[in-house]
């Protein structure tokens, strides 16, 4: 998952996964929670090595068109008709995924529509970016995605400057539409346009406003009509905790349901000068697994969990 360090998506695209794949006969299989038993002989396999084949076989499915029909491809065309045409999933937030499942139909689109115009401009993001380690970026806490660690809780505002520089495409400045893609809790906002002379920053104010806790992720895009697809996506990110406090006793109870196969992550902001954090797991169901994760992402040893 992202965002990484300098705020940038962690994939650009997701691809399927978790198949009815073959394994050692002789071995037992195991029950999974609510999943049907297979027999010897296999296993569900999942990961990058089941995405990975299947993403190769799109690419080669585009590939294999272009070159029957005609048109131009390179990985350039071949990138951006697949990232741009991805089909994002509603319940999966956008650090999760990128822009969203790998679509061969929708890429082909796209591949056809380039072919007949101009290369789609460059554009360049420079960001805000704070977390443990981000001092040691490039240029300190900056990057080329929005990522804040911490600093937000639910219910504070803020603003913040996102620099946007267009380095290739017409001499003209060009106006793109500014839109917001994984944004259902409203908490970015920015204007509706913006307009990118080229190779001359321009600023672009966007606004914060955490609702509730947890962590707060969106795609800010922008298109123009004369792009197919996208002209340009970059990764928004700020974490809010929950605070621990003596108002609240230093104390927060959290009930949920983790569905299978399914991950939930709840962020809680410590107050300084605390050397211990108790946290009590209720499980009637079934066994879960816990990480306890510090802010600069090594995992915490706990003796009891």
């Amino acid at each position: 998952y992202g965002p990484m360090g300098n705020g940038a998506f962690g994939a650009d695209i997701i691809s399927p996964s978790n198949y009815i794949s073959t394994a050692r006969g002789w071995e037992e299989t195991r029950p999974m929670a609510g999943l049907y038993r297979l027999p010897p002989g296999y296993t569900i396999a999942g990961g990058t090595s089941t995405a990975t084949p299947t993403a190769a076989g799109a690419v080669a499915l585009l590939v294999s068109g272009a070159k029957q029909a005609g048109i131009k491809y390179d990985p350039a065309r071949i990138k951006h008709a697949i990232i741009s045409s991805a089909r994002y999933v509603s319940h999966l937030p956008a650090y999760k995924q990128g822009s969203g499942v790998i679509n061969v139909a929708a890429a082909w689109d796209i591949l056809k529509a380039l072919d007949k115009s101009p290369a789609p401009p460059s554009i360049v993001s420079n960001a805000p970016v704070v977390h443990p380690f981000s001092d040691a970026l490039t240029t300190p806490n900056q990057g080329i995605g929005f990522y804040e660690r911490d600093g937000w809780s639910a219910g504070t505002k803020g603003q913040r400057t996102i620099t946007l520089t267009r380095t290739t495409g017409s001499k003209e400045p060009m106006t793109f539409a500014v839109n917001w893609i994984g944004d259902d809790a409203k908490t970015y906002t920015a204007p509706s346009t913006v307009v990118l002379p080229l190779n001359k920053p321009v600023a672009l104010e966007v606004g914060i406003e955490p609702k509730s806790a947890g962590a707060h992720t969106a795609m800010l895009t922008l298109t123009n009509p004369t792009i197919p697809g996208f002209a340009h996506r970059m990764l928004t990110t700020i974490v809010a905790g929950e605070t621990l406090n003596s108002a609240n006793g230093y104390t927060v109870k959290t009930k949920t349901e983790v569905p299978r196969p399914e991950m939930r992550s709840f962020f809680y902001t410590v107050p300084a000068g605390m050397n211990a954090l108790r946290v009590d797991i209720e499980q009637p169901r079934r066994d879960l697994s816990v990480a306890i994760v510090r802010p600069d992402t090594r995992t915490a040893s706990a003796a009891r969990v």
